[in-house]
């Protein structure tokens, strides 16, 4: 019993040491100029102030707001459905239902058509 104590004390120091040279080490973390920064565009279009101008019945700026977020974010659903509700609220009915199909090839839910 005494020859696996020692062992498993040893085990343990052996351990500890391990942990403690590793953690005093300060890691190294080179920068290539491929690095991609997450900040440089964002993750989800703002179309908070789009959706307000449709509300307030200003159909048409939110036409050109949502147009220019489909530049930025050519795949996106969100801003393909609210480019179609938009533009159906300015009675264009061929570009909305055209923007709409766009939406559900882009992924979006069959429950845009509710």
């Amino acid at each position: 019993m005494p020859k696996f104590t020692s062992c498993l004390s040893i085990k343990l120091y052996g351990s500890i040491l391990v942990l403690l040279i590793s953690c005093s080490e300060k890691p190294s973390i080179e920068h290539s100029e491929t690095d991609v920064t997450l900040d440089s565009k964002p993750m989800a279009p703002d179309l908070s102030e789009a959706i307000a101008r449709r509300m307030d019945g200003n159909p048409q700026a939110a036409i050109l707001l949502l147009r220019e977020q489909n530049q930025k974010f050519p795949d996106s659903n969100e801003v393909l459905i609210q480019l179609g509700r938009a533009l159906f609220d300015a009675k264009n009915f061929p570009l909305a239902a055209f923007r709409f199909e766009q939406a559900l090839s882009a992924g979006a839910p069959t429950e845009i058509y509710r």
